[in-house]
């Protein structure tokens, strides 16, 4: 006999909903303290993760309100994994080009102009040339 209820199927989909908030949580904190082993810096890495949840609204404001999308389902909140760890492989890339130009990059004479062009070159090594 196969059966349907809406009411227990909406409850299970909530439990999920549930258990995997905890896990985009405990993802939300190791990649935060990932970032700031790498970094070295709280100040950046906050300012990284704010930029990576920050792309999640940046991305349905299209779906939803540009085409007219209005279903959202389930599987679709596991975005927030792909964006989380592309956008902390972005921070991760953008750092180590900043940190390969301080070998790379002479000395322009003044600090300045220095940071100007390890900041292009970072830049430049991430993006591709300038």
């Amino acid at each position: 006999m196969r059966t349907y209820s809406f009411l227990l199927f909406n409850w299970e989909g909530l439990r999920l909903l549930a258990t995997d908030g905890n896990v985009v949580v405990f993802s939300l904190l190791f990649v935060y303290v990932w970032l700031f082993m790498h970094i070295e810096s709280y100040f950046l890495a906050s300012v990284s993760i704010s930029q990576i949840f920050l792309s999640i609204p940046a991305s349905i404001f299209p779906y939803a309100f540009v085409f007219g999308m209005k279903y959202f389902g389930l599987m679709q909140f596991l975005t927030v994994f792909i964006i989380l760890g592309v956008g902390a492989d972005d921070c991760f890339v953008l750092v180590d080009a900043w940190k390969q130009s301080e070998a790379a990059v002479p000395d322009q004479g003044s600090e300045e102009a220095t940071l100007i062009m390890r900041l292009k070159y970072a830049i430049g090594f991430y993006c591709g040339p300038l």
